[in-house]
């Protein structure tokens, strides 16, 4: 069917290739579409959830070392500092 420009309507033949079958995307209903629009977010969720827990895991890890290590040779930096001015002063 060929569409001229005085036939009112869309055209019937839009969606569907050369053998006359609608495409697998023009057969969507509107649940299918839900459906479709449901699986990519739960797919986005995973994928999320999934990259900010390593990145949780990094942080812990980074703050770990922060308070286990570094934070008190910061510590005993200053106090050794400290010391050493005080006995430059006695000096």
């Amino acid at each position: 069917m060929i569409r001229t420009p005085n036939a009112p309507g869309p055209d019937p033949t839009a969606d569907t290739p050369g053998d006359g079958k609608p495409t697998r995307v023009a057969r969507l209903t509107v649940q299918g579409w839900i459906q479709v629009m449901l699986a990519a977010n739960v797919l986005l969720v995973i994928v999320f959830a999934g990259s900010g827990g390593v990145l949780q895991a990094r942080a812990d890890d980074r703050t770990d070392l922060l308070t286990d290590r570094i934070q008190p040779a910061r510590s005993t930096a200053y106090q050794l500092e400290t010391s050493l001015v005080d006995q430059e002063t006695g000096v």
